[in-house]
């Protein structure tokens, strides 16, 4: 974009972003500040029946850099309330002692070699089942945290992107582009998609531009590494909008959602998906796991 145009909003710095979901162009600070308010919609949809203690923000081996951006977002909401989030880190995926991102709060556990080797498999066989199993070893281990809840990197395409695939491919519905996987109760931490309803592609411009100048410094300069994946959906999600099949790809997934409201879903026991029994296909593998 341009930097000749200046910002819709406080008409003072380079527009830098075109953010679709409010149809203007704006600067970063004015971009972070309206994505800002969309999160905390998000969590605010979890509707809370208590004050929340511990509000986790995972660093996602998907999109660990969005993470970090929503990570940032999230303590930074939590703290209006004298409250604070945690990073969630795996360490088999990213050691503490690789990672200085200016955080003070780094909640880290290491999996056992079996979950881990089942996450790897998963990955093998495609993004919903990695994606399932990875929130369902999220929620257990932080289950004994009272009153918390965990805020995923989910960006509007991915999520629809999840879905689509889980009906094309015929396994269960992943239900993922809605705004609230689970709510907070006795069965454990609430789950929810912090950037629902934004695209992911102005979520990874943000973090791009957000972190250009002081980056997140990992070990064996990874950054490029981080952000290989997430370039690679950005970029084919890009091209689906140039070539105009985006509307329809939203639009059938709004007639899936439609199919899928008359079929009897249940929640997994772990990842909290819609699955036809106690424990979806995803998260099979998991039992006596986690």
């Amino acid at each position: 974009m341009s930097s000749n145009k200046l910002c819709d909003d406080c008409r003072k710095k380079p527009a830098v972003i075109k953010a679709g979901f409010l149809n203007k162009k704006l600067c970063l600070d004015c971009y972070l500040s309206e994505l800002e308010k969309k999160v905390k919609r998000n969590i605010s949809a979890l509707r809370i029946r208590e004050v929340a203690q511990n509000v986790f923000v995972p660093l996602h081996p998907i999109f660990p850099l969005s993470s970090i951006l929503l990570y940032r977002i999230v303590d930074r909401i939590e703290r209006r309330f004298q409250k604070k989030a945690f990073l969630l880190v795996i360490e088999n995926f990213w050691p503490t002692t690789s990672i200085s991102v200016g955080l003070d709060n780094v909640y880290s556990f290491k999996l056992s070699e079996s979950i881990m080797k089942t996450l790897l498999e998963k990955k093998k066989r495609g993004l919903v089942g990695y994606w399932r199993a990875l929130r369902a070893v999220y929620i257990a281990l932080t289950k004994s945290y009272h009153s918390a809840f965990i805020v995923m990197p989910g960006c509007s395409d991915f999520l629809a992107f999840l879905d689509l695939y889980s009906f094309i491919t015929g396994v269960e519905r992943s239900n993922e582009n809605i705004p609230v996987t689970s709510f907070v109760s006795d069965e454990g931490p609430g789950v929810v998609n912090g950037f629902y309803g934004v695209p992911c592609r102005e979520v990874v411009a943000a973090g791009y531009l957000f972190f250009k100048d002081n980056p997140p410094n990992f070990n064996q300069q990874e950054l490029f590494l981080l952000t290989k994946t997430e370039s690679i959906i950005y970029r084919m999600l890009l091209d689906a909008v140039k070539e105009r099949s985006y509307e329809a790809l939203i639009n059938i997934e709004k007639t899936f959602l439609f199919m899928a409201s008359s079929l009897e879903y249940k929640k997994c026991r772990y990842c909290r998906g819609a699955s036809r029994e106690d424990v979806c296909t995803f998260c099979k593998e998991l039992e006596g796991k986690i």
